[in-house]
């Protein structure tokens, strides 16, 4: 996997992911994982912040039936203390 984060200033940040995983099996299934994510993150203050994302999952199968993309957006408020 590969993953990063930067910060623009004080205030704006952002992060992004990739991973990447193979499985076979003994029944001859052969399954190719991938997942992405992207968020932006906006601290209001030291402890509270608000952040945006967005994740991609993708499942490759040569069972068609397992074959599957997963799109996921969220909003998310955080407060630590």
């Amino acid at each position: 996997s590969l993953d990063g984060h930067f910060e623009f200033n004080d205030v704006w940040s952002t992060a992004a992911a990739l991973g990447f995983s193979s499985e076979d099996y003994e029944t001859g299934r052969k399954d190719d994982f991938f997942v992405g994510n992207f968020s932006v993150i906006y601290r209001l203050q030291d402890n509270i912040s608000v952040q945006g994302a967005y994740i991609i999952r993708k499942n490759d199968s040569n069972t068609a039936l397992l074959d599957f993309t997963n799109n996921v957006m969220s909003l998310a408020t955080s407060v630590r203390y």
